[in-house]
């Protein structure tokens, strides 16, 4: 499992692990099928009782279904800290490079690259950009300066009050302190 480390203005480093291929396919694609069981809802269920003509009922499925669809992903994200149902469901978020919470241009990048990243190249630039980067990002979260995390990593007690510095090779900036 990666881990990326981000130094803070205290001298601590924060620790966050990456989060892995399998887990953000797998949350991409609970989240494909949250669209498409509402898209399907939608044009089976809500458009035939309106009742409309043929060349209305295309505006009406656009407005309806394809629009909320295709903003689903920004939204989530937008009003969910960063997670989308699948991202919530498999433990991942999506955060700033710094480490601290994205925010709303980053999302905004984020979600204008996935046409690239997933539409155009059906997904083979994304898989390529998390296989081939260092935190595992896709153009999306290059550009948007973002990178999604594990958030169900384990802490282990040795890894944080019973570290021994003195093997790391430690020596404090201000030993008179």
């Amino acid at each position: 499992m990666s881990i990326i480390t981000v130094p803070t203005a205290f001298n601590i480093d924060l620790e966050f692990s990456l989060a892995p291929f399998y887990k953000r396919l797998l949350a991409w694609l609970i989240d494909i099928l949250i669209i498409y069981s509402f898209i399907y809802a939608m044009s089976l269920l809500i458009l035939p009782v309106l009742s409309i003509d043929e060349l209305a009922g295309d505006s009406v499925t656009l407005l309806l279904a394809v629009i909320p669809a295709y903003s689903y992903h920004l939204l989530m994200e937008i009003f969910a800290e960063g997670r989308s149902v699948g991202k919530m469901a498999m433990g991942l978020k999506v955060i700033d490079l710094s480490g601290r919470e994205a925010v709303l241009s980053q999302f905004l990048l984020r979600w204008i690259f996935r046409i690239v990243d997933i539409g155009v190249t059906l997904g083979a630039a994304a898989v390529f950009s998390v296989a081939l980067t260092k935190y595992s990002q896709r153009l999306g979260d290059l550009l948007a300066g973002t990178i999604v995390i594990d958030q169900r990593r384990q802490t282990k007690l040795h890894e944080t009050i019973y570290l021994d510095v003195t093997e790391k090779g430690y020596s404090p900036l201000s030993p008179q302190v």
